[in-house]
């Protein structure tokens, strides 16, 4: 019977340590062996995935799906002030066309500043 192989990887800094111990928490993994080796398979599987640079990258699938998700919901808010305000809007959409715009431009707001760093998900 062989023995697996040990891989020990030198020091590192406490920001990477403290990384590697949030992750292992967070996976309810038991040590920082079977973290490191969860780590090592997710990085080699990205890895052998990640095809040539015209490929769109899966921050730009999420990126896009943020911002759908940001129009859709938006745009759930307009159907239902339109819904709840028939007489409103039964026969002139000039009003509700402004407001479907604004929706939009409000949803894609959220998402430049989303992405940009300056909120966190849930704010």
């Amino acid at each position: 019977m062989s023995r697996n192989n040990v891989l020990q990887i030198s020091s590192v800094d406490q920001d990477l340590m403290a990384k590697v111990d949030a992750y292992q928490a967070e996976k309810n993994l038991k040590n920082r062996s079977e973290t490191g080796r969860e780590l090592l398979e997710f990085a080699f599987r990205v890895l052998e995935h990640k095809s040539d640079d015209e490929a769109v990258s899966s921050r730009e699938i999420l990126e896009e799906l943020l911002a759908m998700s940001a129009k859709n919901w938006n745009l759930q808010n307009n159907v239902f002030f339109q819904t709840y305000n028939e007489s409103k809007y039964a026969d002139d959409h000039t009003e509700s066309k402004k407001r479907k715009k604004v929706a939009v431009d409000k949803a894609q707001e959220y998402v430049d500043s989303f992405l940009a760093g300056e909120m966190k998900e849930g704010d």
